[in-house]
């Protein structure tokens, strides 16, 4: 149990990082805040770490100077840096007051537990293909295999966003931080900003592009080749021809995967449905293309 002391309000300092990760009250918020305190009094100590440092109360703080307090309660805790912002990231995610998006952006900028997920992942993955190695090989007992973590899902669950919001966010915080700060303002939304990046306006219209234009069908690839008969085209020529029009169709498709791929958004339950599926034909697939990449030198 934390002491709780009456702290001097000129003891008391603010640490810059922890207040960028957690948005102020919006002037309406703070209007009613300043009544209820008017009214009330402020009934929950603050808390600060050992150095003085408010951790979580600015706002009380705030309120307690404007109404001419000397004092306030404080909860003192004795916090080393990745506990303090552990502390301030489970504390205010739990605000009512604070939007979704300001939730996920307190959860974005705690860097410790996106690596803590991160690691979390590799390591069930390296354990499970290390059980695999053993089974496969009839050594070891049986053992089930540990469960895949996403990081981007994770983090949706404590920000209470689901996984593809997470992944906007991230989107748009990398290319356009200007329209994420209005997001955390609560000027926009992360949808809203995500739509007008550039690179998924160019990616929506290239998708807008090729349903326009369909996707091939046999049928008319036998029509292509009618047609190159009537041209009276010679067999060499006729031969010539099929690469491209395969390079051509082979790239078109491939464009399609990835819209049904990208639409889908849970490759790993992609992955589930596809293994009771006709795997066969994915992997020859894989095979030809890899094929494809090794004679071409694409991937170095």
């Amino acid at each position: 149990m934390n002491e709780i002391k009456l702290i001097k309000l000129d003891w008391l300092n603010t640490n810059k990082e922890v207040d960028d990760l957690v948005p102020r009250m919006r002037e309406q918020e703070w209007k009613d805040f300043l009544k209820s305190v008017e009214h009330d009094g402020i009934r929950q100590p603050i808390d600060i770490n050992k150095d003085m440092t408010i951790i979580d109360g600015r706002h009380r703080v705030d309120a307690a100077k404007l109404m001419g307090y000397e004092e306030i309660e404080a909860r003192i805790h004795d916090l080393n840096e990745t506990e303090l912002f552990k502390f301030v990231r489970d504390t205010a995610i739990e605000r009512r007051h604070l939007t979704k998006e300001q939730r996920l952006h307190i959860v974005l900028s705690t860097s410790e537990l996106i690596e803590e997920l991160e690691y979390e992942a590799k390591e069930n993955k390296r354990k499970n293909l290390l059980k695999n190695q053993y089974q496969n090989s009839n050594c070891g007992p049986d053992e089930p295999q540990l469960k895949k973590v996403n990081t981007n899902a994770e983090l949706g669950k404590i920000a209470g966003v689901s996984k593809s919001t997470v992944t906007r966010a991230k989107k748009v915080k990398a290319e356009n931080p200007e329209g994420y700060d209005k997001v955390i303002k609560g000027e926009s939304t992360f949808n809203r900003e995500y739509e007008e990046l550039q690179s998924v306006k160019n990616k929506n219209y290239q998708k807008e592009k090729r349903a326009s234009v369909g996707r091939p069908k046999k049928s008319e690839q036998v029509d292509l080749r009618v047609k190159i008969n009537e041209e009276a085209m010679t067999l060499e020529e006729i031969i010539l021809q099929r690469p491209e029009m395969a390079a051509i169709n082979i790239v078109d498709y491939a464009g399609h995967i990835n819209d049904l791929l990208d639409e889908a958004g849970d490759i790993e339950a992609v992955e589930r449905i596809i293994s009771t599926l006709e795997v066969e034909k994915i992997i020859k697939l894989k095979n030809n293309i890899d094929q494809i990449i090794k004679i071409g030198g694409y991937i170095k």
